[in-house]
């Protein structure tokens, strides 16, 4: 699953955690936002770190949206996906 670990006052964000079986792996994360028909809106690839802040004023609002995250071990041994149904206030 995807938590929203905090959400400041119109500051959306998203964040995940990642269990891998051999432990702690370092990992690189691209993060997407859907319409629930599918339609992209948002693909930001090479992210770091687990977090998504979702800022920009041009996203929707109080429509139900689909949040998916890829992730990915730098060797590319490892990979999975994971998305939740997300709306943004």
């Amino acid at each position: 699953p995807l938590p929203a670990p905090r959400h400041a006052p119109r500051l959306p964000v998203l964040g995940w955690r990642v269990q891998t079986p051999s432990g702690p792996v370092p990992l690189t994360f691209r993060f997407f936002l859907e319409r629930e028909a599918g339609t992209p809106i948002l693909d930001q690839d090479g992210l770091d770190i687990p977090v998504m802040v979702l800022d920009d004023p041009s996203l929707p609002k109080n429509q139900p949206l689909i949040a998916r995250v890829v992730a990915k071990s730098a060797d590319g041994a490892l990979s999975g996906m994971a998305s939740v149904a997300v709306q943004l206030r």
